[in-house]
């Protein structure tokens, strides 16, 4: 018997035109700073707007690092780099999960960013259209936003961490300290902790986070983060009754006709509190994914 198998690859539009390659203000400074910037795109669909914040901790000069970051789908995308001697730097992408986003590097010394922004054409499917088009960013007026920063994942059986507004300054992560073996990374706009064992479901384990700082240098705000635990055990395991309070973390279950239901499109975190193990050795449990 023969097999054939067929890859849908993506198309992408080309740009059209070259944008211009200078701004009308300098983006320059040999002290720390932050500025925003934005412009347009257009394609053979339309045109769409950008917006982002560059980051300058040691200033504009040659060698120093820098980082933009920019808003897609509800979450802060971050890039860094390092800029070269003669003020430019290589490609950043800010792009989401479809492709969608900006393929972008510093011009000359003084200039904003220039390169491509990417729009999905039509519906997403598995052979997608990409339009391009010619993209300058330019300061719009305003630095970066004060740092706002918020603990997430706080179940024992997820990686804690700790998502914001504003880039972390990495080498700040090796201040974090915990109670057991763990790495700390950043991601997007933020970090998260990795335990290199699973964490207790009963006893809370802690994290001082209280000397990270933002890509400029200032506190986060946050200083620990601290996982959910149980605080009750499922008395009635045949689910004819919906576990107590405190039986469980994360997804709110219900129970219906002697089963247990949890989850929605937002997720499916769940952490259910058993008891004290009894005299058998295995625990069968059945269950499905309901999509």
């Amino acid at each position: 018997m023969r097999w054939s198998i067929l890859m849908a690859l993506g198309t992408t539009l080309g740009c059209t035109a070259e944008p211009p390659r200078e701004c009308a203000a300098p983006v320059a400074g040999t002290s720390p700073f932050s500025t925003r910037l934005s412009g347009t795109f257009t394609t053979e669909v339309g045109t769409t707007s950008v917006a982002l914040t560059a980051y300058f901790p040691a200033g504009r000069v040659p060698g120093a690092p820098f980082a933009i970051a920019m808003d897609i789908a509800a979450e802060t995308r971050v890039a860094e780099g390092v800029l070269r001697d003669d003020g430019g730097s290589a490609e950043l992408t800010l792009v989401n999960s479809c492709g969608e986003g900006i393929r972008v590097h510093w011009a000359g010394p003084a200039d904003g960013l220039l390169g491509v922004g990417t729009m999905l054409v039509g519906t997403p499917t598995d052979a997608p259209i990409d339009a391009e088009g010619p993209l300058a960013l330019c300061p719009s007026g305003g630095a970066g936003p004060s740092p706002a920063f918020f603990a997430r994942g706080m179940l024992p059986t997820s990686e804690p961490g700790v998502t914001g507004n504003v880039p972390i300054d990495r080498q700040s992560l090796a201040t974090v300290r915990g109670p057991v073996e763990f790495a700390a990374s950043t991601q997007g706009a933020g970090f998260v902790v990795r335990p290199t064992r699973p964490l207790s479901p009963w006893t809370p384990t802690v994290f001082d986070t209280s000397g990270v700082r933002d890509i400029m240098g200032r506190p986060i705000g946050v200083a620990s983060i601290q996982t959910h635990v149980l605080s009750a055990t499922v008395a009635d395991r045949t689910f004819a009754t919906a576990p107590p309070v405190g039986a469980w973390l994360g997804l709110e279950p219900t129970v219906e006709a002697g089963v247990l239901r949890v989850g929605d499109s937002g997720g499916y975190q769940f952490v259910l509190g058993l008891g004290a193990p009894g005299p058998a050795r295995k625990l069968r449990i059945r269950h499905r994914f309901d999509c």
